[in-house]
């Protein structure tokens, strides 16, 4: 294979992992390859018709997936219109959450930016919070979506409102949170962000991110429909954030010390055990379990060893069952 063949199968390689095969544009949009070179749609089309890819890669209702994963493809469309139901409550979420004071923006992320969530499935939000009110910030939504029953509980998580990942916008980059050099689930985190409100702050966040996206050349940013766009309340916020800054101060230290009691007994317990837990004054992240590594390891078993007698992708469920991947002569 060429440099962009390669390229076009590891892209192909990890986004079977999560059980999505991808449109033409798709391929495009998040090819993921190490070159500044422009590479246009016809000429990934043509790779994907003609030579080795061609018996790597099948092609099902405009879907492109590696051959034994045509399952997927029906899978994908299922979950489009569970994903279109729970989009609107993470659009009510977000739409409240804009008023709370020093919420700078609000995204969705993780499966939701590929459209690929299941009924059991929450929805991830990120949030970018103002510098030195990020535990304000933090408690005030938890409290909302308390109140609004959406929190997640270990044996109900469908339709809820997951908040486990928050950084302030006075320090944007997350070079620090990488596994290793190339963390490529993280790349594609960010080039899947869906922001609700807060562009702006949006924009920064992927600007300060450039140089993990650059995996990415042809990434585009999400810019919401109509439908899905939230109204900023400007004026609101003004007034509120305009209230005496020591009073704020005061509920910053409060609300610090009150989640710091939970926090620190989930930080004894995962010890030495997580990357995915992480915290300071400019991030609060709780991923206990932190996936990345197996997203690693298995991009790269499948782009190494992958073919198409060797790997049988199986489906229980909603739940892709993921088996070893045999190297082959």
């Amino acid at each position: 294979m060429d440099k962009l063949e390669k390229a076009i199968f590891s892209t192909l390689c990890y986004f079977d992992i999560h059980n999505y095969p991808l449109t033409l544009f798709e391929i495009y949009k998040w090819l993921y390859i190490d070159d500044c070179e422009v590479h246009s749609l016809g000429r990934i089309k043509e790779r994907l018709e003609s030579g080795e890819l061609s018996h790597l890669v099948g092609l099902k209702s405009g879907y492109y997936y590696l051959l034994a994963s045509e399952k997927i493809v029906a899978d994908r469309q299922r979950r489009y219109v569970i994903s279109a139901h729970k989009s609107k409550i993470a659009q009510r979420a977000a739409k409240i959450f804009s008023y709370v004071p020093f919420v700078e923006s609000v995204c969705a992320c993780n499966d939701f930016g590929f459209n690929s969530l299941d009924k059991k499935s929450d929805i991830d939000l990120f949030v970018i919070a103002k510098s030195q009110r990020i535990y304000f910030v933090r408690l005030a939504l938890i409290a909302i979506i308390m109140i609004l029953r959406l929190r997640p509980k270990r044996t109900d998580k469908s339709d809820k409102i997951c908040l486990s990942f928050f950084i302030t916008d006075s320090d944007l980059n997350l070079d620090s949170v990488m596994i290793g050099e190339n963390d490529i689930y993280l790349t594609y985190w960010l080039a899947t962000l869906y922001p609700f409100f807060g562009f702006k702050k949006y924009l920064e966040l992927l600007n300060a991110n450039a140089r993990i996206l650059s995996k990415l050349p042809n990434c585009q940013i999400f810019n919401p429909c109509h439908e899905r766009k939230i109204k900023f309340p400007v004026i609101f916020r003004l007034k509120i954030e305009s209230l005496p800054v020591v009073l704020f101060n005061y509920l910053e230290r409060a609300a610090r010390k009150m989640q710091m009691k939970k926090i620190n007994r989930k930080l004894d317990k995962y010890a030495g055990e997580s990357t995915g837990i992480v915290i300071s004054d400019r991030m609060l992240k709780f991923h206990e379990n932190d996936n990345r590594r197996f997203y690693q390891d298995e991009f790269l078993k499948r782009v190494q060893n992958y073919s198409p007698s060797a790997y049988r992708p199986m489906l229980v469920g909603d739940k892709l069952m993921i088996p070893k991947i045999y190297e082959t002569a």
